[in-house]
């Protein structure tokens, strides 16, 4: 009986399952890593639109500040991409706090303006004294 023929069968049958396997597990790795990475970078672009709704918020405060120096917040704009809320300011303070929103992403900015008010009550600047990016009010 001649066994050189069918070991050499057996092992080509055993190298091919093995690459297949290997090809297989390194094709399911890349797909893997393709949603991490799909994932990933939604969670970066709500981010960044979050950011960019809470500027707008921001930028409406100052916008107010320059039509009424008695401005007071509690406002909420919508979007497309989102939502940004102008939180409370206390009479006499120009101190925003602004939130901005995008699915589940949320930025929050704390800024303090410094308004330049002429002599017949106008306000000629609205200057950015600080601006910040925090976690939490």
């Amino acid at each position: 009986m001649n066994n050189h023929g069918t070991q050499g069968g057996f092992i080509t049958i055993a190298a091919v399952l093995l690459l297949l396997t290997v090809s297989v597990a390194v094709a399911l790795e890349a797909l893997m890593t393709s949603w991490q990475s799909s994932d990933t970078q939604a969670a970066w672009v709500h981010n960044a639109r979050a950011r960019a709704l809470a500027g707008a918020c921001v930028e409406r405060a100052r916008s107010q500040f320059r039509m009424d120096t008695s401005y007071i917040g509690s406002e909420s704009l919508s979007f497309e991409a989102g939502a940004c809320s102008v939180l409370s300011i206390a009479s006499g303070s120009f101190e925003v706090r602004a939130e901005g929103r995008s699915k589940d992403a949320v930025a929050r900015l704390f800024v303090v303006f410094d308004l330049s008010v002429n002599g017949s009550g106008s306000v000629d600047a609205v200057d950015m004294l600080r601006y910040e990016r925090v976690a939490q009010f």
